[in-house]
C-alpha cells in the first residue's frame, strides 16, 4: 500500500478524484463529495433545451432533434410531460426532409463561457425512423377531467458522436383531444 503524504500547512491541497458516477474534491484542504451531474454542472459541461408544443393533435407528433457532436460523448437525460395519453419513441438514426426548427440550448452554469457540440431541433419533417432504442408512453387517468402524465427516462443514455436522435411524442388521448406536450433534454458532454 502507497500512503501520500502532502505538506498542507504552506500548500493548499488541490486534488479532484472522479470514477463516473461522483466525484470528490479537496480544494484548500475541505473535502466536498458531489454526484458526476452536479460536477459536471459546476464544470459547465451540462446543458438544458426543451421545446413546448401547444395543443398537439390526436395521432399527430411533438418530435425533437439532437445532433450529436464529433469529439465529446453526450450523457442524455429525457423529460416528457403531456396533457393527454401518449406514445413515445426514442430512435437512433431518421430520414428526414427538413431538420427543423433550432432550439436554444442553455448552460446550466450561467457563469461558465463553455459551449455545446450538440446542436438540438424541434418539429423536424421525418420521412422514416431508424433504430427504435426506447419505447414507453405517457399514461392519462380516468374520470370526468382525464389528464396526461409524464415520462422521464431516470438512466441516462451516452449518445454515439455524430449522430441523429429523435425523440417522437404522439398525443393518443382520443377524438378530438388535444394534447400540450413538453420535451426536455438534460446532458452533459464529457471529451471521449
Amino acid at each position: 500500500m502507497n500512503n501520500l503524504v502532502f505538506n498542507t500547512l504552506s500548500n493548499p491541497l488541490n486534488v479532484k478524484i472522479t470514477d463516473g458516477s461522483s466525484s470528490v474534491s479537496v480544494i484548500n484542504d475541505s473535502i466536498e463529495s458531489i454526484d458526476i451531474v452536479h460536477a459536471e454542472i459546476h464544470e459547465g459541461n451540462h446543458f438544458t433545451a426543451n421545446h413546448f408544443y401547444s395543443a398537439v393533435a390526436n395521432d399527430a407528433y411533438a418530435d425533437m432533434h439532437i445532433v450529436t457532436g464529433s469529439t465529446k460523448s453526450v450523457h442524455l437525460i429525457i423529460v416528457i410531460q403531456t396533457e393527454a395519453k401518449s406514445y413515445v419513441n426514442f430512435y437512433r438514426g431518421f430520414t428526414y426532409s427538413a431538420i427543423g426548427t433550432a432550439v436554444t440550448i442553455y448552460n446550466n452554469n450561467e457563469i461558465s463561457t463553455n459551449t455545446t457540440q450538440s446542436h438540438v431541433y424541434y418539429a423536424p419533417t421525418v420521412t422514416a425512423t431508424d433504430v427504435l432504442l426506447f419505447q414507453d408512453f405517457t399514461p392519462a387517468s380516468t374520470g370526468p377531467k382525464p389528464i396526461g402524465g409524464n415520462l422521464s427516462s431516470r438512466n441516462e443514455w451516452i449518445l454515439k458522436p455524430s449522430t441523429d436522435y429523435l425523440i417522437r411524442v404522439q398525443n393518443k388521448g382520443g377524438s378530438g383531444v388535444t394534447s400540450d406536450t413538453t420535451i426536455t433534454f438534460m446532458y452533459y458532454e464529457i471529451v471521449m
